[in-house]
């Protein structure tokens, strides 16, 4: 690989992308660089309140919360497989694991075990291209 430059700067890519027929296959298995993306399209753009079954919770721009076995069926991969992944993600220091900021109408979530996990995306900001954006919408 001697001589090889990478390249560098960005594409817009639009979350729909996900849905897209090209994309969305029945029975697909995702590579790790597929599964990286994907982080980070479901990431939060703002801070916004997610309901994940009778809690809301808060998340913050580049924070997601999903159960392991979500993303594994997401990915096609074994739940091992993922929590392997996150752990590897997780020591490159590209992403980090919390509990999330759980409230219930209006008032914080009381028992810790109660709260579900989020991910948060390191650096997230490097990976959006902020030129162009007013009030959080794109120009032009």
């Amino acid at each position: 690989m001697k001589g090889l430059k990478l390249m560098e700067g960005y594409i817009k890519i639009s979350r729909a992308i996900l849905n897209h027929p090209a994309v969305n296959k029945r029975n697909r298995t995702f590579c790790e660089a597929s599964a990286w993306i994907w982080l980070l399209l479901e990431a939060s753009f703002a801070e916004r309140d997610f309901n994940i079954g009778d809690q809301k919770i808060r998340l913050n721009r580049g924070e997601l919360c999903h159960s392991v076995s979500y993303m594994a069926e997401a990915w096609g991969w074994k739940q091992s497989r993922t929590r392997h992944y996150l752990d590897k993600l997780e020591k490159l220091n590209c992403i980090s694991r919390g509990k999330s900021h759980g409230i219930s109408d209006g008032k914080p979530i009381g028992k810790s075990a109660d709260i579900p996990n989020t991910i948060k995306i390191v650096n997230y900001d490097e990976y959006q291209d902020m030129s162009g954006k007013s009030n959080g919408k794109s120009e032009g």
